[in-house]
Parts: C-alpha cells; structure tokens; sequence
C-alpha cells in the first residue's frame, strides 16, 4: 500500500488480519518505536500521523494556558458552530498565516505572563503580532467594550437598524439602541442581532404571529366558515 504523505511517521511493517472485520489494516512503527495497528483508510487519508504520546509531546506544551489561548484564536474565528464565532470569524477577523503554527506564535508572543489575557490592539484587525499584546483582564474588557460597537452602528439586521452603543444598560454583553421599521426604537443585545435571534420589536412580532382563534375570527367574517 503506497502512502504519499511526507509528514505521516508511520512505517508500515506488515498487513494484518482481524477477526470480523473486513477492512484492511496494517502494523506500522512510529519514528519512536512504538508499534500500532492502523486502518488502511486511516493511513490513505493522513488521519493518523503518528502515535499519540509523539502527538501531545511535539512542543510539551500542550496543557499550558499560553497553548489552549493559542487553540482559542482558531475556535473563534474558523469554527462556525462556536459562540464566539459571531465576534470574530463572522466579521472577517483571522489568524496571521505564521500563527499557524504555535511554535511562531509562542516565539512571537513568550509564555502568558499571569493573569494575563491576550489582546488584539485594533479591535477590527486580525490576530498577529504587530496586532497583539498581553494586558490584565479589566484592560482586556474595557478595550473589547469599546472595540465591539464600531462594526454594528449603522447596520442593518432583519428590521433593525443600529443607532448607536446603549452604555444604560450594565451587563457583561454588549447592547445597542436599534430602530426597527415601524418606527420603535429598543436595546438589543449585539449578540441577538448577529445571530438573527432578533430581526423585529415586539409589536411587530406580535402582529406577525395570529393565532388559531384570530384566525377562525377572519374566516367566519369573511364568511368562509
């Protein structure tokens, strides 16, 4: 079976057979002896590279804080699925090719002094190292506060129209005065707008949404029951 992978570890030594199974497997060496067996489709396809304690020991620091800040970057901005998302990936803001790799980004940015957090200096630019610095948790939060309300006002979300940052409103989101198109103007939570969870006010929600009743009174006016 030919692999044309450069960065797969495995060798492969010999193929095996398992009992009740009808896929193909293979016995394969990692580089640092260790001995697995490894599906056919597994090795085709890069799936597996090497063993898995080679796997977590590339750099050693894989439970570090400064490492799970790093994977952090691509769950907020590559992951679709993820919260963060919304605020990050969503409005275009990426990790710098060279951060692919943690090594660059460690390199770049030293061990996460304590206490730290990990802050993007323009609050639309993406994660890069003319970009980012370590600053305190309050820090951190009074930049994002005021970097998060630059890309909403103006826009439009469903009915509603961003007017500008309601600072009335003391919670840890951020909420904005919006004017929806019947004229009502309320606080929506910026979160509520990106996710489409609120395109309207309440009253024309309400009038959107009839009920079987109001519906069975228009028909029997209408003389259709």
């Amino acid at each position: 079976m030919k692999v044309d992978v450069e960065s797969v570890k495995w060798k492969i030594i010999k193929e095996v057979r398992i009992p009740n199974q009808s896929n193909r497997n293979f016995e394969c060496e990692c580089k640092c002896g260790k001995i697995r067996i490894i599906s056919a489709n597994a090795l085709k396809y890069a799936k597996t590279k090497q063993c898995h304690e080679c796997r977590f020991k590339t750099h050693g620091k894989s439970k570090t804080a400064t490492y799970r800040i790093w994977a952090g970057l691509f769950t907020r901005c590559y992951n679709k699925i993820s919260r963060s998302y919304l605020f990050y990936g969503a409005l275009g803001i990426s990790v710098c090719e060279e951060w692919k790799s943690f090594d660059k980004f460690l390199a770049d940015m030293g061990e996460r002094p304590l206490d730290m957090q990990l802050d993007r200096i323009d609050g639309a630019g993406n994660y890069e190292r003319s970009n980012c610095r370590w600053v305190s948790k309050s820090e951190n939060l009074k930049n994002k506060t005021k970097d998060t309300a630059i890309p909403m006002v103006g826009k439009t979300f469903g009915d509603w129209t961003v007017l500008e940052r309601d600072f009335s409103i003391k919670k840890s989101h951020v909420y904005y005065k919006c004017l929806c198109t019947c004229g009502n103007i309320a606080s929506v939570g910026g979160g509520f707008l990106r996710s489409g969870k609120s395109s309207r006010c309440v009253k024309c929600r309400s009038l959107l949404h009839v009920g079987w009743a109001e519906r069975h009174r228009e028909k029997k006016n209408e003389g259709r029951c």
